[in-house]
Formats: C-alpha cells, structure tokens, sequence
C-alpha cells in the first residue's frame, strides 16, 4: 500500500512540475522590467507575415524621465542643446497636442513609445508593449499611429507592420520587403520602393497600406526616396563614388517624372520645401579634397557652392522659410570616399550645427556640439518643428535623441 502511495505520489509530483514547467516557459513569454525574454523567435510570433496580429497587452504605465530606463532627468528643459535619451530610437517626430508641441519617440530595444514635452521636463510612456529588434519607426497621422520595421528572420528582408499608439494590442502587417520607406509631409501618406528582378518600382499607399498606387518603375535598383511635399517625392540613386548619381522628381497623382540633378559622383540630394531648389551633394572623382555641396535650381539653372560642406542626409530645410537651412557639419574634411564610409558605417563624425541662410548668402556656427555635449555627435535625421526653434536630431554613432534650440 505505502509503495503504491509513494508510486501515486510521484507520478503526480511530475505532472505538476511538468505543468509548470510549460506555463512559465512556453504558454507565455515572461518579462522583466518591460523586456521580454522570449528571444528572436518572439517578433515572428507576434506578426506571423500576412495577417493582422494581436499583440498580447500589458498595463500602459505612466513614468517620468528620471524613472525610465535609457530616459534622461532633465529639469532645466529650456536649455539649449537637451539630450532626450540615451538609449538608441527607431525613430522621433514632433507631434501637436491640445499643450502644444511634444515629441514622440520609439525605443530601439524594447518598441515602448515616449511622449516628451518641449516646454516642461516630463515624458510620458503611452506605450509599453514590448516589440524587440525594431529598426526604424515612423510616426503617422499626427502621430496617432507608427509604421515600425524590422528585419526578418532571414537576416535580409524588411519587414514592416502599422499599428495604432493609443491601442498597441493591434497590429497590420504591410507586404515584405518594404525598402527605404518615407512618410509624407502630412504625415498620411507613405511611399515606399520594393526591388525588382529588373529595377524598382516605388508605391504611395495610407500608413496601414490601403489604397496602395504604384507611381514609379524603373531598371535602376538602388535608389532612395524622399517626399518634398505631399504630391511630389524626390528619387535618387544611392551615392556611389564609382558612378555617376541622378535625382528624379516623381508627380504622387500623375506619376510624370522629371530629371531635376545629375552626372555627379557620389550624388545625394535633398529638396527644399517648394520643389525649386536643391541642396545637393558630390564626393567627386577620386580626388581626395574635391568634396563639395551646392544648391541647384529646377533643371540646373543656376549653381551656388556652400560650404562648409557637409552631407544632405544631415540638413532641414525650414518650412516656413525655405532659403534657412540647418546642417549638421562634420569638423574634418570630407573627400570621395566618405559618404561612402559614412552609409556603410566605416566611419563616424563629430558634428557641429550651422544655419545657412541662403537668401543673404550667410553661413552661422550655432552650435559646438561635442562641447556641449560632452561627447562628439554625428547626427542625422534632423526635423524642425513648426515654429522653426527647435531642432531635433538623433547622433548615428550611439542612437540617441537630442533636441537643440536654434533661435536662442
């Protein structure tokens, strides 16, 4: 009898140590502090491609900066330069609420969304639900929604879903392969470019990926979009010193296209607001110290070297006054081989931020970054908001977010 027990009792012993075994490990991903540890295998979990997916939700939680992991304390929020986070984004942008002006950002490692004000030392988490390994985010429709992606298990193709900021419990996926994404000034529209087995074609569709509309094709592969205003996107190959660069302005309703810079080495370019002019860039022909960036008119009218010189990927133009620009410039030299280095990662700058005014044909230091920083900046995505005061950027070499006031 005590054997037959002892059997008894050992059989169920096993069964619910079994039992508790799989609900702690397999029925549910544990977390701790807000980081899952369910692995990579998680993301593929959570949007298995094709469908729309319900993230599981947890408790949105309400934290100040000095409370919040990767966030900064920072009570003397009018000063300058700000460092928002230390820790690496996907992505940030001003955003209008009924206070005024916030910024929104993405966290890198984790996919929790921030709310920071710009005229108080608050943040706000509206988001924490844990989505690991994003890449780059973008905030749509006045930042009521984010288009996230991230790169597949295949360790090579993109893949992006949509999902609402106030409700993260719900997702949509957009179809693979989603290349060089950019959202539209009014932040409702994306366009896209998918490579082809004989070019590229590029689609503008909502956020969440209705309506889509295919406005370019062509049999060059690599090239790099960027809205100018909500009906024209600007095209350009991706820079090269090996060879020649071409920009293209692409119509979003009739689709027309329009040579607007080209034949230059190493070529990026970027608009200003109106579509006439362009702040373009070339590394030159394998000369060392032939760097050099200049603004071009509609069909290359007229040319006007700036400098210092520096890359368009690290300049805004101002939307209420499009002869202002703000860049980013490097403090060494740049030759034919940095943009190169630069994309590939090969090599980092430490910034400084100067505004150009090219109506009077001026050129101001406004900020010594690495000085007030206290360490060296290389930035790039940089936005205005609105009222053209504050300037926010995030520094390539470590992801994290700053915000600098350029009128004081």
């Amino acid at each position: 009898m005590k054997k037959t027990l002892y059997i008894t009792g050992t059989i169920l012993f096993i069964l619910v140590m079994a039992f508790a075994y799989y609900y702690f490990f397999f029925a549910k991903p544990a977390t701790q502090n807000g980081t899952s540890s369910g692995g990579s295998s998680l993301f593929s979990n959570l949007f298995p491609f094709g469908n729309s997916a319900t993230i599981p939700a947890n408790t949105t939680a309400t934290t100040t900066l000095d409370q919040t992991q990767n966030s900064v304390a920072n009570s003397d929020y009018l000063e300058k330069l700000r460092l928002i986070t230390n820790g690496p984004v996907a992505g940030a942008a001003f955003v209008q609420s009924l206070r005024g002006t916030d910024i929104l950002y993405m966290q890198k490692a984790d996919g929790h969304i921030y709310d920071v004000s710009t005229y108080s030392a608050s943040s706000t988490q509206i988001s924490n639900t844990t989505i690991p390994r994003i890449h780059t985010a973008f905030f749509v429709n006045g930042g009521a929604g984010v288009v996230a992606q991230y790169v597949g298990s295949d360790g090579d193709t993109i893949q992006t879903f949509y999902m609402n900021v106030a409700s993260t419990t719900n997702a949509t996926i957009l179809p693979s392969g989603m290349d060089s994404l950019v959202v539209s000034p009014d932040t409702k529209n994306i366009f896209y470019i998918t490579k082809t087995f004989d070019g590229s074609t590029g689609v503008i569709a909502a956020p969440n990926g209705s309506g889509k509309k295919q406005i370019w094709s062509s049999a060059i592969g690599s090239v790099l979009p960027q809205y100018i205003n909500n009906n024209d996107v600007l095209i350009t190959t991706k820079p090269t010193s090996e060879a020649a660069g071409y920009s293209y302005m692409v119509n979003t309703k009739t689709g027309a296209v329009g040579s607007v810079v080209g034949d230059y080495a190493d070529l990026s370019v970027l608009s200003d607001p109106t579509g006439q002019n362009f702040l373009s860039y070339s590394g030159g022909n394998n000369n060392a110290n032939n760097a050099q960036m200049f603004i071009q008119t509609a069909n290359a009218a007229t040319e006007t070297l700036l400098t210092p010189t520096t890359f368009p990927e690290k300049c805004v133009f101002d939307t209420t006054t499009p002869t202002i620009l703000y860049c980013a410039v490097p403090t060494s030299l740049l030759n034919s081989s940095s943009l190169d280095n630069w994309y590939m990662g090969l090599v980092s700058y430490s910034d400084d931020i100067w505004k150009y005014d090219l109506k009077a044909h001026t050129q101001t230091m406004l900020e010594n970054l690495a000085n007030d920083a206290g360490r060296n900046i290389d930035a790039t995505n940089l936005q205005l908001n609105s009222a053209g005061s504050l300037l926010l950027f995030t520094s390539k070499t470590d992801g994290s977010l700053w915000s600098l006031n350029v009128t004081s």
